[in-house]
C-alpha cells in the first residue's frame, strides 16, 4: 500500500504515516481505496501534491524522503489501476 512505501522511504512505521495522513489531512487511505480506479470521490479529489510536497505540513518535506524514494519503495502490486492504464497506453503509442 502507498503508506507502506512512504514508511519505507522515510524510515517511519506505517502507523505513524497513517496517523499523519489522518490527523493532518483528514485522509484515511486503505490498500483497497488506493489501488481501485473506481475509488470513492473523496479519494479521487485529494490534492496529492499539496499533501506530499507543498507547504510546511507536506509529508515528504517533513520525512526527509523524495517522491523517487517513495516510488522505488512502492510494491508494483499496489500501483493504482488508472496509472497502469495510462502507462500501458503510453507504451502502446510509442511502439
Amino acid at each position: 500500500m502507498a503508506t507502506c512505501a512512504l514508511a519505507a522511504a522515510s524510515g517511519l512505521p506505517v502507523d505513524a504515516i497513517e496517523r499523519r495522513l489522518r490527523d493532518d489531512f483528514a485522509v484515511a487511505i486503505t490498500e483497497d481505496n488506493f489501488v481501485r480506479a473506481d475509488a470513492q470521490d473523496a479519494i479521487k479529489d485529494l490534492r496529492g501534491k499539496a499533501i506530499l510536497k507543498e507547504g510546511d505540513a507536506a509529508i515528504l518535506g517533513q520525512l526527509d524522503a523524495s517522491a523517487v524514494n517513495v516510488a522505488r519503495a512502492l510494491d508494483p502490486a499496489v500501483v493504482p489501476e488508472d496509472i497502469k492504464t495510462v502507462l500501458s497506453q503510453l507504451r502502446d503509442l510509442s511502439e
